[in-house]
């Protein structure tokens, strides 16, 4: 048997989450009967699988299998370093806010090895950082990451809530008649886009935003838009649905460009009385400077 103190980072997450990542080999079903049977225990009494620890408990551990190995950072040059720097935003000690630059990539996938999640996860030698938001590819814009699971937990709560406000610029092509208007549609993911729908539908989850039209000429408009629920493609999806799709957005729309000029500008943790700000980028202005 051994036995030990929870770690800081796992105070207030359930023993069942606790299991699942220091236990990868062990199923849920094998998890749920381990604390039926006492295999672990706190404080020398059996838990149910929502217990959620204190900083005060100690694990008692009569497993004979093996905790999992220590997580292999990616390897990460100079250069890669230096630019993962110049792209801090903000951070302290439980968060980070990143501006992510068109063309970057969140996560690993299939067909590439690694993202900024990993990337970070190797900057700061810690496997328990991950991002609570995430943007497309070529939207740029501010990310917000946890550097502890208690942390990334909370902020995954507040996204959850809607207390984490998000606001983005956004380049469309045309102009609406209407200088500040609203969207709410129902959304479904298709096998290679986002199906949209005006009314609500079995597996359709409803999506809403509101917009401001900030600039226009007679090609585009620049729109501000408050995001109230975060689905997958929703603001390009919606925006194109009327009529006015992203400029550079290829897969909703038809025009190319430089880029997708989608970019999260601001980000306000409300509980935390927290608020970053990138203003609107040069690149997004002088389409309105020059027309």
């Amino acid at each position: 048997m051994k036995e030990y103190q929870v770690e800081e980072k796992y105070v207030g997450v359930r023993i069942d989450r606790y299991l699942r990542k220091e236990f990868p080999d062990l199923s849920l079903g094998d998890i749920f009967k381990t604390l039926r049977t006492g295999k672990i225990k706190v404080n020398g009494k059996k838990v149910k699988e929502n217990y959620r620890f204190l900083e005060e408990d100690r694990i008692q551990n009569y497993l004979q299998v093996e905790e999992k190995e220590k997580m292999t950072f990616i390897h990460l040059s100079q250069e890669e370093k230096k630019r993962l720097e110049d792209g801090i935003f903000y951070q302290d000690t439980d968060i980070l806010v990143f501006y992510k630059k068109a063309g970057e990539l969140m996560h690993k996938g299939s067909s590439h090895d690694y993202g900024l999640a990993e990337q970070f996860q190797a900057y700061f030698q810690n496997e328990d950082f991950h991002f609570v938001n995430r943007l497309d590819k070529e939207t740029s814009g501010l990310v917000l990451g946890g550097k502890c699971l208690k942390i990334v937990r909370e902020l995954a709560e507040a996204i959850k809530k809607r207390t984490i406000i998000k606001k983005y610029y956004i380049i469309i092509e045309g102009s609406p008649e209407k200088n500040h208007f609203s969207l709410k549609t129902y959304l479904k993911k298709g096998e290679n886009k986002v199906l949209e729908s005006q009314t609500a539908k079995e597996e359709y989850k409803e999506c809403s935003a509101s917009f401001s039209v900030i600039r226009k000429n007679k090609e585009y408009s620049l729109l501000e838009a408050v995001l109230e629920t975060g689905r997958t493609h929703q603001l390009r999806v919606q925006l194109a649905g009327i009529g006015f799709p992203i400029l550079g957005d290829i897969k909703y729309g038809k025009k190319r460009a430089k880029r997708m000029y989608l970019h999260s500008h601001l980000l306000k943790i409300s509980d935390w009385e927290k608020e970053w700000d990138t203003g609107i980028p040069t690149e997004f202005l002088s389409y309105f400077n020059n027309k």
